[in-house]
């Protein structure tokens, strides 16, 4: 479990540099990839679940986010 958390805060780091480097470049696809490689790694971190599941939950989420607004 600690190995699942650790890589969690990797993808979070990565999900911010992607998000930061999406936004230098004006690039929206790679804000993007950003916040799902972020939002992976929360879910990585907080419940110790394997990156397939996680990147899975993200992508879910983020249909279902985007279908609110």
């Amino acid at each position: 479990m600690n190995r699942e958390i650790l890589a969690g805060n990797y993808r979070q780091l990565k999900g911010l540099v992607l998000q930061q480097w999406g936004r230098i470049t004006d690039d929206d696809f790679r804000v993007l990839e950003g916040r799902q490689e972020y939002w992976a790694g929360e879910m990585m971190e907080a419940r110790g679940i394997a990156l397939a599941d996680a990147r899975r939950r993200s992508s879910a989420l983020r249909v279902h986010t985007s279908a609110l607004r």
